[in-house]
């Protein structure tokens, strides 16, 4: 049984974790777009979100985070229609996430990478729970994925990998086990189909 101390301190924290649910709506709400041209106009940028010089952001994409779930998106990226990003994530100078692709939290992008569309990020997994419930505990593991990569269209990257700097993932992939640098890999799951020159 919880001590009334703790129950008061449980009701703080949710009142807390509102306050700045309504403060990024309200964020949101503002319309804080640059200049864009017709082909890639920019979209409405929440407070959480810090965006570099030259980025470019569609209208349709979407940041989910907080105040301690930042998103931090590099000088001159660019990230088309559909995008949905959710915080902690950050993202490299110069990287390209094409359309509707899906990152979950705590997953870093390197610089310069290319991610094909409806390619996912998924962070979240859980711990084998006993035969009445068999999806147990939930958790995250980070996505680190290294600059100059090419992710293809349709990848699915798992929790706890690291794709390696200058490494090539065929689209349709599965990644559930780390990729070394500089290498090419393919299928459900991804294995390494040849190395690539560094």
């Amino acid at each position: 049984m919880l001590s009334r101390w703790a129950r008061v301190r449980r009701l703080l924290d949710a009142v807390d974790v509102l306050e700045e649910r309504v403060a990024a709506l309200e964020q949101s709400s503002m319309d804080h777009r640059g200049e864009g041209d017709d082909e890639t106009p920019l979209a409405v940028v929440p407070s959480y979100v810090s965006v570099g010089e030259g980025t470019r952001i569609g209208r349709t994409v979407a940041f989910f985070g907080t105040r301690r779930a930042r998103i931090s998106v590099a000088e001159r990226c660019q990230l088309l229609d559909g995008v949905r990003v959710f915080g902690p994530v950050g993202i490299g100078a110069g990287t390209f996430l094409n359309r509707d692709v899906y990152v979950r939290p705590r997953t870093t992008i390197g610089s310069q990478v290319s991610v094909g569309p409806f390619t996912r990020f998924i962070t979240e997994t859980h711990d084998l729970g006993d035969a009445s419930n068999r999806a147990g505990a939930g958790r995250t593991e980070p996505i680190v994925v290294g600059d100059g990569c090419w992710i293809g269209a349709d990848v699915t990257v798992l929790g706890g990998v690291t794709i390696g700097g200058g490494s090539v993932v065929a689209a349709g992939s599965l990644v559930n086990r780390d990729v070394p640098p500089n290498s090419l890999v393919a299928g459900v799951p991804a294995r390494i189909v040849r190395p690539l020159e560094a």
